[in-house]
C-alpha cells in the first residue's frame, strides 16, 4: 500500500512538472508602423481623397396659368445643411450645381409647401415639382 501511494505521489509530481512547462513562443505578428508624416501614408491607386462631390440638379419647370414664385431650397433630408437656396419661378427650368458630402446619397427639394426627396447617387439628377399621390 505504501509503495502504491509513493508511486502515485511521484507520478503526480512528474505530471505536474510536465504540465507546468511551456514553450516560449515569440509574437510573430508584425504591427504596422504608424506614419509620422502625411507623405508616408500609402493608399491604393483607386482611393478617393475627396470628402465632397458635385451633383448637377436639373429642375424641370411646371407651366402654370398664374406665375408662382417661391424659394427653392435643396438640402439634406434632415434639413441641417442647405446646398442651394434661391427665389425661383415655378414655370422656369434651371440647372444648379451643388456640392454635397461624398457620403450623402439623397436630398430634399422644398418649394413652398412642396417637399420631395431625391436620390443623388448619380452626378446628374432630374427633379420636378409634380407630387405623386397614391392611387385609391
Amino acid at each position: 500500500m505504501k509503495k502504491i501511494k509513493y508511486s502515485l505521489l511521484i507520478l503526480s509530481v512528474v505530471l505536474i512538472s510536465f504540465a507546468s512547462c511551456k514553450k516560449n513562443v515569440e509574437n510573430t505578428v508584425e504591427v504596422p508602423k504608424i506614419p509620422s508624416k502625411f507623405s508616408e501614408i500609402k493608399t491604393g491607386s483607386n482611393f478617393n481623397w475627396n470628402t465632397t462631390r458635385e451633383v448637377e440638379i436639373k429642375v424641370s419647370g411646371l407651366k402654370t396659368e398664374t406665375p408662382i414664385s417661391n424659394t427653392l431650397v435643396l438640402s439634406n433630408k434632415e434639413k441641417l445643411a442647405n446646398y442651394y437656396t434661391g427665389k425661383h419661378e415655378m414655370s422656369e427650368s434651371l440647372t444648379i450645381k451643388i456640392t454635397v458630402p461624398a457620403s450623402q446619397d439623397s436630398m430634399l427639394l422644398s418649394f413652398g409647401s412642396i417637399q420631395k426627396t431625391y436620390s443623388i447617387k448619380q452626378s446628374s439628377v432630374d427633379v420636378d415639382y409634380v407630387i405623386s399621390y397614391p392611387e385609391e
